[in-house]
């Protein structure tokens, strides 16, 4: 599992952590043969078919890489510059392999198909009502089961909470979380975002499909943003589950009735 840090501005590296058994003592180790084409902060790496690593984004990184590269230079992904903002609400973009093999990419409001094979945006999709989703706003994201019915080819995106535009620059504010979720159906001819809102407001999250088909949502806070050196955040001690089948809106008519609060 690499993680990506810099030394300096000069030297992206890449640490390594390989599990062991339980009689082995397990450590980072930084990689002397692999290292980044590009200093990255805040950047996605999601793992694809053929082995490798695609690296999406980042501070100031409006570009995709691979790792390892197999002599592949930086691609620009013009779409990563178009959803920044005057806070920089697109770090840390979510990012899902989808059956297909392309990817779906979400930044701040927005999200496309990108197939990273040819470099080309096969799919954009409408802005997600409401607030910044990504970090610093801090919301949360998961691709939801893939179901037998179909031919596992039906694709739906849950994004959930965030923080509201500007909080991260006013962060002595302490604005309010987002308490919506929104969820696509990516794999629609026209597809929509169906919404929903929470019982508790939410950012700085995080969001787990579990095995039972489940959605949970942990950690996080009721307001203010990342960083977390903001001090002040009202922090979330609750746990939300989501349960399947995520009828977000088609039942609830944007009530909070599909989600269950459970303290931590």
């Amino acid at each position: 599992m690499p993680v990506f840090r810099l030394n300096d501005l000069s030297d992206p590296l890449c640490r390594i952590f390989k599990p062991c058994s339980t009689n082995q003592v397990c450590d980072w180790v930084e990689s002397t043969t692999q290292t980044l084409q590009f200093p990255r902060w805040y950047t996605t790496n999601q793992l694809l078919p053929d082995g490798r690593q695609i690296l999406v984004g980042g501070k100031a990184a409006f570009t995709l890489e691979f790792l390892p590269s197999n002599n592949e230079g930086l691609v620009k992904l013009p779409f990563l510059q178009q959803t920044n903002d005057f806070e920089d609400d697109n770090w840390y973009p979510f990012v899902h392999l989808l059956p297909t093999g392309n990817l779906y990419i979400f930044a701040n409001r927005d999200s496309i198909i990108y197939n990273y094979k040819t470099n080309t945006v096969v799919k954009q999709f409408p802005q997600i009502p409401g607030n910044p989703r990504n970090y610093p706003s801090g919301g949360s994201s998961v691709m939801l089961p893939l179901t037998y019915s179909d031919g596992y080819v039906g694709v739906q995106i849950l994004v959930c909470g965030g923080a509201q535009l500007g909080a991260y620059v006013n962060h002595t504010s302490q604005l309010g979380c987002s308490s919506t979720c929104g969820k696509i159906t990516v794999t629609d001819p026209n597809p929509v975002w169906a919404m929903e809102t929470m019982p508790i407001p939410r950012c700085m999250g995080d969001m787990i499909l579990l095995p039972d088909q489940n959605v949970l949502i942990i950690n996080g806070a009721q307001n203010g943003t990342i960083p977390s050196l903001f001090v002040g955040h009202t922090r979330t001690t609750f746990l939300i589950s989501i349960p399947y089948p995520f009828r977000l809106h088609d039942n609830h008519q944007g009530s909070s009735q599909g989600f269950k609060v459970q303290l931590s």
